[in-house]
């Protein structure tokens, strides 16, 4: 994994990242796959990546109240876009 950069996460750090917080194989990781239903992500791994991602990242550019938001349709390719990364 290569050393954050503030603001950004390349496509690989965030994969390993998702995959460790849900104790995933990295291959389920991709970026057509939602969160939840997809990866079985539940609140509380939903919390811990946003957490990961705002602390340890410091991203600071995911839209609108993290806490309301519909993260059943959150794909993770959306999220690196979301994270300043674009597409993988």
């Amino acid at each position: 994994m290569s050393l954050p950069l503030r603001g950004q996460i390349q496509w690989e750090d965030l994969a390993v990242e998702i995959a460790a917080i849900g104790r995933l194989p990295i291959e389920r990781v991709v970026p057509e796959a939602t969160l939840i239903d997809d990866l079985g992500y539940d609140s509380l791994a939903v919390a811990e990546l946003i957490v990961l991602l705002t602390e340890e990242y410091e991203i600071t550019t995911l839209p609108g109240d993290l806490e309301t938001r519909d993260w059943s349709k959150v794909t993770v390719g959306q999220l690196r876009e979301e994270c300043g990364g674009g597409t993988a």
